[in-house]
């Protein structure tokens, strides 16, 4: 199964993907709607039951930007940052419009734009959890755990899927 999940960043990036992905935290969403987008492709699941996922980050503006992602809550490194895409005066590297990183995770895959031309379009964190992990009891749902599968868009949401 194959699943996309793609929005310009900003208001409709943010709710769009808070919705489709589940991100569990609560992000407060920028005024101005930006031309920038993240494309999460989900591409499979192995044995073990983790999830390979295929983060595919645009950028038609031409100015430099910086994306990072974390993979199940990964600490940063010795420098205070994650693995990303950062382009331009970030590192000194120009990917062009479009670059594509493909990652494997047991629990949860999070992303965000830190820096950039325009702070208005930066955003925090936003969490896609693993599909691969099958949804048996209610427990799953409590306490924000709703938000690691992919389609539900609240805990009550979760009950229902439950119950069906």
């Amino acid at each position: 199964m194959r699943r996309s999940i793609r929005r310009g960043i900003g208001i409709g990036f943010i709710g769009a993907l808070l919705a489709a992905a589940g991100a569990g935290s609560s992000i407060a969403a920028a005024a101005t709607v930006s031309p920038l987008s993240v494309v999460a492709h989900h591409d499979g699941c192995n044995a073990a039951g983790s999830a390979q996922t295929t983060l595919t980050f645009n950028n038609p503006t031409g100015f430099a930007f910086a994306w990072e992602y974390r993979v199940d809550d990964q600490p940063a490194n010795s420098a205070g940052l994650w693995p990303g895409v950062r382009t331009g005066v970030y590192n000194g590297v120009d990917y062009g419009a479009q670059k594509s990183v493909t990652v494997t995770y047991s629990v949860s895959l999070d992303q965000r734009l830190m820096y950039g031309a325009e702070s208005d379009w930066f955003y925090d964190w936003v969490r896609i959890g693993n599909p691969c992990v099958p949804l048996t009891a209610k427990s799953q749902c409590r306490g924000g755990g709703w938000a690691n599968y992919l389609d539900l868009i609240s805990q009550a949401g979760c009950f229902k899927l439950l119950r069906a």
